[in-house]
């Protein structure tokens, strides 16, 4: 029950299927502010029209206001302060809001507590008993990103540099 509309077809149809398909869409997920912003106009216009909720991966400015807090570049604050008006707007005309952390909820809440925003994990897993642990058994290490989004070389290198000298001491 799952359809990914992708291309260029899409794109120039996408108001069409919209209007051809909402009476079998139960829910619409929204992930990211910017591309959330290009596509409320049409999902508003939908009728019926099915609840949209918007699920944040982390808040924008919130992430922006803390990279200038660590690279002192002033011209942080204003790209900070454009993200917290997008993503606020963006807030304003979806039915829920899901973020992965307690803490971008807390944050939303205090400037807007009347929205409907609540933490929900991004893995739920068992708890499994694990076995020692036996570091010369592995040799090799995994990391999946993009290195197109700052927070992820940021995070890496901080690894490479804080993290993995103290690991391979051990």
């Amino acid at each position: 029950g799952v359809e990914v509309l992708v291309g260029e077809y899409m794109a120039r149809n996408q108001d069409r299927w919209l209007k051809e398909n909402a009476p079998y869409i139960d829910r619409i997920y929204l992930h990211r502010p910017h591309i959330a912003e290009q596509l409320l106009d049409a999902l508003e216009r939908m009728n019926p029209k099915p609840p949209i909720v918007f699920f944040g991966h982390d808040l924008h400015y919130l992430r922006t206001l803390r990279e200038q807090d660590v690279t002192a570049d002033s011209a942080l604050a204003k790209a900070a302060k454009n993200w917290q008006e997008r993503e606020y707007a963006v807030f304003d005309r979806v039915d829920k809001i899901y973020y992965p952390s307690q803490v971008e909820v807390d944050e939303i809440l205090s400037k807007r507590p009347g929205l409907d925003v609540r933490a929900i994990p991004l893995y739920v897993l068992p708890l499994v008993e694990s076995g020692s642990y036996d570091a010369s058994e592995r040799s090799d290490l995994l990391f999946v990103g993009g290195f197109n989004h700052p927070p992820n070389v940021d995070g890496i290198s901080w690894f490479v540099a804080e993290v993995l000298p103290l690991v391979e001491e051990q």
